[in-house]
């Protein structure tokens, strides 16, 4: 298995995450909804799972890396 990246995108409605190779070819995906309403953590511990599930279909020693893309601002004084 080659080297790969993950990529989160984190919307009002949705999680997806996907891992890309080194020449930018979708190795794997997944997607559901986002449940903002049961709060931060809950929404973070998703995100987590995925990249764990991405991550175990792909093997860990050729994970380099994790980007998570999301909507707003982080107000770090608030999280």
């Amino acid at each position: 298995m080659s080297e790969y990246s993950i990529g989160v995108d984190l919307g009002g409605t949705n999680l997806r995450a996907a891992a890309i190779d080194s020449q930018g070819k979708m190795l794997d995906k997944i997607a559901g909804s986002t449940e903002l309403q049961a709060g931060r953590d809950a929404v973070i511990d998703d995100m987590v799972r995925s990249i764990q599930a991405l991550r175990g279909r792909l093997g860990e020693h050729n994970l380099r890396g994790v980007g998570i893309g999301l909507p707003g601002f982080i107000l770090m004084d608030k999280a």
